[in-house]
């Protein structure tokens, strides 16, 4: 987890304070973070989850939340896989619906358009998430 602490270019300190935090994704902080992080972390949580897809990413997007200050930012690095892809456009329109803006892979506002989507033959393009 990381925390901006505000200080101004040109000066020896770094702007970001770097607080490793050893425990299980849900781990109560003692403060609030401007900025959560992940990389190839949620596709190991959502496999033996016993909750639905749907459920385990609301589930996550409270979590992350919980985590951030106002105006905090979010980035999340999963896999690209079909259950990964469709784990991450479930997030995103969770964020979607708190307000936030996506700066990428698709930084446009609307419903991701890759889940259930129709797989192409080689010739066409193949989606990241398909339906089971």
């Amino acid at each position: 987890m990381c925390a901006y602490t505000g200080k101004n270019a040109g000066t020896t300190e770094s702007p970001w304070r770097i607080k490793k935090i050893c425990g299980a994704f849900g781990t109560a902080l003692t403060e609030k973070v401007t900025l959560v992080t992940e990389a190839n972390m949620f596709n190991e949580i959502f496999w033996n989850s016993p909750l639905a897809l749907e459920e385990q990413a609301d589930k996550t997007r409270q979590l992350i939340m919980r985590y951030l200050k106002p105006q905090g930012a979010v980035l999340l690095i999963e896999p690209g896989i079909p259950l990964a892809g469709a784990f991450l456009s479930l997030l995103r329109d969770g964020f979607l619906k708190e307000g936030f803006a996506i700066e990428s892979p698709c930084p446009h506002g609307k419903t991701c358009c890759i889940p259930n989507r129709q797989i192409q033959d080689r010739a066409g393009k193949i989606p990241v998430a398909t339906p089971d």
